[in-house]
């Protein structure tokens, strides 16, 4: 039936295939290009730092309890972590109909709510939106074979950092991968609480 009609009136169906390519046309140039588009899935980063722990004692210390606290939070869809010598970050992925500042404001205050239940000295974590404009789009490596790490660490910190940071536009967090230096002093605890001492009190 159909191709009975477009053979009875070829200038109609010519003239709507032009009207067609033409709107086309105009559509693409006017169609934005972003190299990152924004996926609507509200996902949130939850990243905390406390030196000198290993990636199985970090889990158990600050990754576990904190994913076993998010999981209070509304609309929670999934988590995923990952415990990093030193580092824990947690992703909070909510159903999409749920808003993202919503989420990020309730996983601020469950997060702050547990940092007295975390190993102390821990640093207040950080709670971001992660998406797609998040995301590196670059990464910089820093190496020496005259340097040592404490050496190179410098240089990274102190003169590359503050080259970068003149680039007008530019987003950037701290190095990673870095050798600070770091005392581990292990206590004999039947001596210390023979003095009435803590380990606050020796440090």
């Amino acid at each position: 039936m159909l191709t009975r009609a477009s053979l009875k009136n070829p200038y109609a169906l010519f003239a709507i295939c032009m009207i067609v390519l033409v709107l086309g046309g105009v559509s693409y140039q006017k169609m934005r290009v972003d190299i990152f588009p924004e996926i609507k899935i509200p996902t949130i980063l939850v990243t905390t730092f406390y030196r000198g722990l290993s990636p199985s004692e970090m889990e158990g210390a600050i990754t576990l309890k904190m994913e076993q606290r998010f999981v209070e939070a509304s609309y929670v869809e999934h988590i995923e972590s990952q415990s990093l010598a030193g580092m824990s970050n947690i992703k909070v992925f909510f159903q999409p109909e749920y808003s993202i500042d919503s989420a990020q404001s309730e996983l601020t205050s469950l997060a702050y709510s547990i940092i007295r239940l975390l190993p102390p000295g821990v640093f207040p974590p950080s709670i971001y939106k992660f998406g797609m404009a998040s995301l590196p789009v670059g990464l910089l490596s820093v190496s020496s074979e005259s340097l040592g790490p404490k050496e190179i660490r410098d240089l990274a910190y102190f003169t590359v950092r503050q080259q970068i940071a003149t680039i007008p536009g530019i987003s950037f967090g701290p190095p990673l991968g870095e050798k600070v230096r770091q005392i581990t002093v292990f206590f004999d605890q039947q001596r210390m609480f023979s003095h009435t001492h803590d380990r606050t009190g020796v440090v």
